[in-house]
């Protein structure tokens, strides 16, 4: 096995090492066979690298194959045996040839035309794929062993002794033109081409969706055109040598136009750009495009184009279809043209806070994604990418909330708002049910006491610093409603109480 022509070879195993193996063919780069002593055969559909035993029903000692189209061959034997497949070698059936003398190769010239070698300078030719056999005089008994042809008109056979046997038989000229239409409507048309009168030439008619109805063997038919696509008229001349090479036209065949497929492209894009839409293709068809706020810069007529939108707000795209059936309808998508966005409105949201969650807000505009940024402090724990966010603040000292707006044109001009954080400031005396009080208020030598009537179930009392560290904790008892604290320092803290359903702050300020 090789796969870069020849220079480097690979071993395989066929899996059957007891057999002598005479020829193999392939009918694409992964179907294959070899035909072999006793009747063997064994195919494959990777290329080479596994094998499959296949049984033809015949103990024969296979010599030779050959290919007539992608899925049929016929190997020959050294006895008088043939044996055809039409399934890329599956299965196998006998063939009749009507000569009981040993063969010895077989070539094809096409799907119908081909020659078989034998003993005795037997050489017989088939015109329909081997059902029928007929005997070519060579003027020889010496045994030929091999047949090859270097075109449609010349071939060589080889034997014993020397024998050197050449074939010669002219087949008919490729035709060089088919004279019809190639873009029509499903309807009947007449094709033909310029007919030399050459005796005994036929020609031979064949049609990829449709059908000859007229004329086939002449220069003229007439064609019905049944399945709508890209499809071909094929002719080839035809003698008593074989058949000459095929010449084909592509026949676009329309039906009457549809709606269209969706039109495929972005719905929002930027002003200034140049984007694709596209619907499906169909051959034969003419796409006409038109676009309100924009203009087509390429492929006007086809199914893909590229267009410039060069108007801002609501616009649309529209295509329309045309083909030798007559015109379809139209099919349209709603457009928006964006630019690149506006800075947004003031931050709403406050501006001195404790260690707390604090939202802040702009006023949302549609297409536009927010992205939120803070320069510590805290984290923002929702709301990215939206008009409103919220932030856990946890370091005190000044900060800076900063959104750009973002959308597919690019990143507008950024808004900003600075705030304080400070556990002080974030507190509220409450104007609750509990009686809390702290004297004296200020306090010059750090002692204070504190009376708690009116909470139940006190469980807590701390005090702490502007930074947010406690700096004292008194133990609480059951019954008891003032507490003494002493030794705080100067400054401004927080007394924290708390029960087993609620919160309480307070100032103390120490002089």
């Amino acid at each position: 096995m090789t796969e870069n022509q020849g220079i480097n070879w690979l071993t395989v195993t066929s899996g059957v090492a007891n057999y002598n193996l005479k020829d193999v063919l392939f009918f694409n780069e992964n179907d294959g066979v070899i035909v072999g002593e006793r009747g063997l055969v064994l195919i494959t559909s990777t290329g080479g690298l596994d094998w499959k035993k296949v049984s033809i029903g015949s103990t024969v000692d296979l010599k030779a194959i050959s290919i007539l189209d992608e899925v049929t061959a016929i190997a020959v034997s050294t006895s008088s045996a043939v044996f055809k497949t039409s399934d890329k070698g599956v299965n196998w059936e006998p063939l009749t040839t009507g000569f009981n003398i040993p063969l010895s190769d077989i070539a094809f010239l096409d799907e119908s035309v081909g020659f078989i070698t034998g003993e005795n300078g037997l050489i017989i030719r088939t015109f329909d794929a081997g059902e029928n056999w007929e005997k070519l005089e060579t003027a020889t008994y010496q045994n030929f062993t091999g047949i090859s042809f270097g075109d449609l008109n010349v071939g060589y056979a080889v034997g014993e002794n020397g024998i050197f046997y050449q074939y010669t038989c002219q087949v008919p000229a490729e035709i060089p033109t088919i004279f019809g239409e190639d873009n029509i409507c499903i309807s009947q048309q007449i094709y033909s081409i310029q007919d030399l009168g050459i005796e005994d030439e036929n020609y031979e008619w064949r049609v990829d969706g449709g059908s000859v109805i007229q004329g086939q063997g002449t220069a003229r038919v007439v064609i019905r055109w049944d399945t709508p696509g890209r499809n071909a008229v094929l002719v080839r001349g035809t003698n008593n040598c074989g058949n000459g090479e095929t010449t084909a036209l592509e026949v676009v065949v329309s039906e009457e136009p549809k709606e269209t497929t969706t039109i495929q492209g972005e719905g929002v894009v930027c002003v200034n750009t140049l984007e694709e839409y596209s619907v499906d293709s169909i051959p034969g068809t003419e796409y006409f495009w038109e676009a309100t706020g924009g203009v087509v810069r390429e492929g006007q007529g086809t199914s893909i184009i590229t267009l410039e939108w060069t108007n801002l707000a609501e616009q649309s795209i529209s295509v329309s279809t045309r083909n030798p059936c007559g015109q379809g309808p139209t099919s349209e998508k709603a457009i928006r043209v964006i630019t690149i966005p506006d800075q947004p409105s003031a931050i709403q949201g406050s501006v001195k806070v404790g260690f707390q969650e604090t939202d802040y807000a702009i006023t949302g505009v549609q297409d536009i994604n927010y992205q939120w940024s803070i320069t510590g402090g805290g984290e923002i724990i929702s709301g990215q990418g939206s008009s409103t966010v919220r932030v856990n603040w946890t370091t005190p000292g000044d900060h800076v909330v900063e959104v750009t707006p973002v959308n597919a044109c690019n990143q507008g001009s950024s808004r900003m708002l600075s705030v304080n954080v400070n556990l002080i400031t974030s507190i509220e005396e409450e104007v609750a049910d509990a009686n809390i009080e702290v004297f004296p208020s200020p306090s010059f030598d750090g002692d204070v006491h504190v009376s708690v009537e009116g909470i139940a179930g006190l469980e807590y009392i701390g005090v702490y610093n502007a930074m947010g560290l406690k700096i004292k904790e008194v133990p609480t008892k059951v019954g008891q409603f003032v507490y003494f604290i002493n030794g705080l320092p100067k400054g401004l803290h927080v007394l924290v109480l708390r029960s087993r359903t609620k919160e309480y702050k307070r100032k103390i300020l120490v002089l």
